[in-house]
């Protein structure tokens, strides 16, 4: 098996991510995302000097590197299980259609929508996002088939 490099591994889409090495690169990568989010965010507030705002330009590369960093361990982790990246994106897609319709609804309704039940309604968004979660947890797929194997034997 060929080694790949630090690099390569970071933003390869190919190839497989078992759990053990999936969970804590990302918390890793989402502990380091924290880090940088914050000090943009205040960065962008209102009452921040422009010197301060100025010096954005050296958080967002990086943030946008670590985006494509999570997309990359979920599209390996999703590959080891059996299934593509494009699962990711409906599930993800479904999740933000899932938060904004109940507003969308309201505003193609001209009805007013109230407030607790709009809240309860933001519920079933978390639906596509727990899919998701368990997803990552599903075994590999090339250990369950190699294990069915053995037990056929």
């Amino acid at each position: 098996m060929k080694k790949r490099s630090f690099i390569q591994f970071f933003f390869s889409f190919s190839g497989c991510e078992s759990r053990s090495t999936f969970w804590p690169a990302m918390v890793l990568n989402f502990l380091l995302y924290l880090m940088l989010a914050v000090p943009a965010t205040v960065a962008l507030s209102d009452n921040v000097s422009a010197q301060l705002r100025n010096q954005l330009w050296l958080i967002i590369p990086a943030i946008v590197l670590l985006i494509v960093n999570r997309w990359a361990l979920i599209a390996r982790r999703l590959h080891d299980t059996g299934r593509g990246f494009l699962t990711y994106f409906l599930l993800k897609g479904a999740g933000i259609l899932l938060f904004y319709l109940p507003l969308i609804v309201s505003l193609g309704n001209r009805a007013k929508i109230h407030s607790h039940y709009y809240s309860e309604l933001h519920y079933l968004s978390l639906i596509p996002l727990v899919a998701l979660l368990i997803l990552f947890c599903l075994p590999s797929k090339k250990n369950a088939e190699t294990n069915g194997n053995n037990k056929q034997q």
